[in-house]
């Protein structure tokens, strides 16, 4: 068993689709049930986006590395994850989110994109676009609601190399 008293606290720094990619997808960082469920609204993980386009201070991720297993998310906010709880039984060590499980959970899926839970809808898109023309940061259910302009715009999907057009009225 890990001694608490010779453990060092340590930070890194780590790109966001790195994070991503590979520590929440591939259960290098899990999300334990003691968190609250997501509970983000489309917004805020606009928001969040915006955030880090304009190079602002989005704060950490805080997770603890431990030899305790500890029971974890399976689905959050309506998302399934990855993991197969028989595997991640029998890692030696566990790393699970103490702070910051919105923003990780809002980075997950608007990178891989996915479908999940708002409010009564269970079947949210939350896979994000951004508008070059004007630096905006939307979803598929914003983008007529929100967009005022009468253009083809090219559309990049985040996380994703592929080229969308749409055209708005």
């Amino acid at each position: 068993m890990m001694s608490n008293l010779n453990r060092e606290i340590e930070s890194e720094v780590t790109k966001i689709n790195i994070f991503v990619e590979e520590k929440l997808a591939k259960d290098k960082v899990l999300i334990p049930t003691f968190q609250r469920e997501f509970v983000w609204e489309p917004e805020n993980i606009r928001k969040l986006w915006d955030s880090i386009f304009k190079f602002y201070p989005i704060g950490s991720i805080l997770y603890w590395v431990t030899d305790s297993y500890l029971h974890t998310h399976r689905r959050l906010g309506g998302f399934e994850f990855p993991h197969d709880e028989d595997t991640v039984r029998k890692f030696k060590e566990w790393a699970y989110i103490l702070d910051g499980q919105q923003r990780a959970t809002s980075l997950l899926v608007s990178i891989l994109g996915g479908k999940g839970k708002v409010k009564d809808e269970e079947d949210f898109d939350y896979t994000l676009y951004f508008d070059a023309t004007n630096a905006f940061i939307f979803m598929t259910s914003e983008s007529i609601s929100r967009l005022r302009f009468d253009i083809t715009v090219p559309l990049l999907l985040f996380g994703h190399s592929d080229e969308l057009n749409h055209t708005f009225a």
